[in-house]
């Protein structure tokens, strides 16, 4: 409702289809349990290793389809799903406050290296 009210709703077929890829990608993602290390304390080196590997299946993902140029998530045009990226970054994985510095550190790195996210 506030992205409707503040003209952050997709305009385009195209907008749309890309943020409800952007979703779809996201969920596929947070169906895998490694995603509560970041919540969690007393994760073992396994745990947090695996953590950022799911991690980077992600953002690799996200870098090479949107390795086309453009400035937002849906393109052109800042949508809601702008800001559930924001939040996926710097709430989960950069948060500063996280547990683990080794996911900050590796989150740091890809993100990097992901220049197109």
């Amino acid at each position: 409702m506030l992205a409707f009210e503040h003209g952050y709703m997709p305009e385009t077929a195209q907008q749309v289809y890309e943020t409800e890829w952007f979703y779809s990608t996201h969920v596929d993602h947070f169906e895998h349990k490694e995603r509560t290390v970041v919540f969690n304390p007393g994760k073992t080196d396994e745990e947090i290793q695996a953590f950022i590997e799911r991690f980077g299946v992600l953002i690799r993902k996200l870098d090479a389809h949107w390795a086309d140029g453009r400035t937002y998530v849906g393109g052109e045009k800042m949508t809601h799903a702008d800001f559930v990226l924001l939040n996926l970054i710097v709430g989960w994985y950069d948060n500063p406050n996280g547990l683990y510095d080794a996911c900050k550190e590796a989150t740091q790195k890809m993100l990097q290296e992901c220049p197109n996210v």
